[in-house]
């Protein structure tokens, strides 16, 4: 149960980091392409799509995160890069409701700081399990 949940968070923080990713891609590649359907019209479905659902993905991380925690704790193992990880991922969900509610100019970096430190974490605590 907690490698499924775990995999859940990985999943639903993956598909918020999307948020940024699939924005620079536009800017810098996609946007300078003809509009005719195809590529172009599908990639800014996707984009759209997760940019609109940005929030309630980010939020379902930390929900799938506060449930693998415990589990963890209580019925397997608690890893060190684990705890780092979902504190940085709580962190990082937590700036974005701040922001939503009007303070975005000021902790927009932030939250992107605290999502790339969430991403390095969560690689460390995939690989090293320690």
């Amino acid at each position: 149960m907690g490698e499924f949940l775990g995999w859940v968070t990985a999943v639903c923080f993956i598909a918020a980091l999307c948020n940024y990713v699939l924005k620079r891609i536009n800017k810098h590649w996609i946007a300078g392409m003809p509009k005719e359907p195809g590529f172009k019209k599908a990639y800014q479905a996707l984009m759209k799509f997760i940019v609109r659902n940005h929030r309630y993905i980010g939020i379902a991380a930390a929900v799938a995160v506060a449930v693998h925690l415990p589990v963890q704790v209580t019925g397997e193992f608690a890893s060190v890069t684990g705890i780092i990880a979902a504190s940085l991922l709580i962190v990082t969900v937590v700036l974005g409701i701040v922001m939503f509610y009007g303070h975005k100019g000021k902790l927009v970096t932030v939250h992107r700081y605290a999502a790339a430190g969430t991403l390095i974490a969560f690689l460390a605590h995939v690989i090293a399990k320690v």
